[in-house]
């Protein structure tokens, strides 16, 4: 099998990498990590989730999860 930066496999590769950094510029605009932006999207497509819901979705411990959730208790939905 012979390299070739220009094939598709590449290419799909280079597409993937300027959509994460995409995605990760417009999550840094709303003060927002990936985490954080997944958790918000599970609680809005789950009213009533646990935190245990929250976490075996994210694939972390629940100690992660109740991390996230004091970040958006702290923050402000109109900061000063």
């Amino acid at each position: 099998m012979n390299f070739n930066e220009d094939g598709l496999s590449e290419q799909i590769h280079q597409l993937n990498m300027l959509q994460q950094q995409y995605v990760l510029r417009k999550l840094r605009g709303l003060s927002l990590n990936s985490k954080q932006a997944r958790s918000l999207n599970y609680i809005f497509a789950h009213p009533g989730t646990i935190q245990k819901g929250l976490s075996t979705f994210l694939g972390t411990q629940d100690a992660t999860v109740t991390n996230i959730l004091k970040k958006f208790r702290n923050k402000r939905a109109y900061p000063s």
